[in-house]
């Protein structure tokens, strides 16, 4: 068996007390763009799940996460770095980054610092035919009164690097800085 190699990993600590508890953790595949990997097999149908009592249903709806009160403001910021990226809009992305945001992208590379960020959204990346971006599915949760993860999958037409784009599943982490909610760190991965 062959193993998939090398990945690249994040993980997020908080601290409760005087204990360190593993809030996050994501790894995606370093893939080398000139090479992607094959498409992955077609999976088999789901199985039907048997249908729940109301008692059954009505537990897990009760035990479902809820969303961070913070999550529409966050949403709504995250998709304006969508189009930021379509437009290639620096002074968006600069509006909404932190000084020390890191990225690793949906190839497992990885980049530090807002400038670095900007320029390979904005410069680097040779992107044709974007016309339209999307977000769905965002789901914020609060780390502390300052610090919540967003996840979601994000979406854009046309091609980046001579790659047809598809969806991602991103972790975005946004930090509280004064008033403001700013992008700290975000992780990508390919929604295969």
């Amino acid at each position: 068996m062959k193993l998939p190699s090398p990945t690249r990993a994040s993980s997020i600590y908080i601290r409760d007390g005087d204990q360190w508890k593993g809030a996050f953790h994501s790894e995606t595949l370093i893939i080398d763009p000139k090479a992607p990997p094959p498409a992955p097999a077609k999976q088999e149908a789901k199985k039907v799940e048997p249908k729940k009592d109301a008692e059954t249903a009505a537990k897990e709806e009760a035990n479902k996460p809820k969303p961070s009160p913070n999550t529409d403001a966050i949403v709504k910021l995250h998709t304006a770095g969508w189009e930021a990226f379509k437009n290639k809009d620096a002074k968006a992305f600069g509006d909404i980054m932190s000084a020390n945001m890191a990225l690793i992208d949906p190839l497992g590379g990885y980049l530090s610092g807002k400038e670095a960020v900007i320029k390979q959204w904005t410069e680097t990346m040779k992107c044709e035919g974007i016309n339209k971006v999307g977000v769905a599915d965002g789901f914020a949760t609060a780390l502390s009164p300052t610090v919540e993860l967003l996840t979601l999958k994000g979406t854009a037409d046309g091609t980046c690097d001579g790659q047809t784009n598809g969806p991602i599943f991103q972790s975005a982490v946004y930090v509280k800085e004064g008033d403001a909610w700013k992008l700290a760190f975000m992780f990508e991965s390919p929604a295969m």
